[in-house]
């Protein structure tokens, strides 16, 4: 008897924090970490282009390359532009660009080690995109 009332006990305050937790709106901010694909993109083009930036500063991308991933990406920020336009992703639409941002990945390594080496650029170049 006694064992029971410990485990009711128990799986009374597990339920009272969960429902806290969803009427205190910490559910939706923990749950966007996993179901909120557009921050989940947006992280993603975020960090592509963290290291399209690191191959300019270290030689490892010409500008030409640089060129090429930057239409890439902004051909991939521009679909997403345009899915977002009715307020929300569906599965076709975050599949489409997970398939893009996948290939753009891919591209960027590729054009990161294919030998090729350029003279290393102070970082104010690669900030305001000037390459002379």
């Amino acid at each position: 008897m006694k064992h029971n009332t410990i485990i009711a006990l128990i799986a009374g305050l597990l339920s009272m924090a969960s429902a806290h937790a969803h009427t205190n709106g910490d559910y939706p901010q923990y749950a966007s970490h996993y179901y909120n694909t557009p921050d989940r993109v947006d992280k993603r083009q975020y960090q592509q282009q963290q290291r399209i930036a690191q191959g300019i500063e270290s030689g490892r991308l010409t500008p030409r390359e640089w060129a090429k991933l930057d239409r890439q990406q902004d051909k991939i920020a521009r679909l997403e532009n345009r899915f977002k336009s009715d307020g929300w992703l569906s599965r076709k639409e975050k599949r489409i660009l997970n398939k893009k941002l996948n290939a753009a990945s891919q591209h960027i390594y590729r054009l990161k080690h294919n030998g090729r080496q350029y003279p290393v650029l102070p970082s104010y170049y690669v900030d305001n995109r000037r390459f002379d």
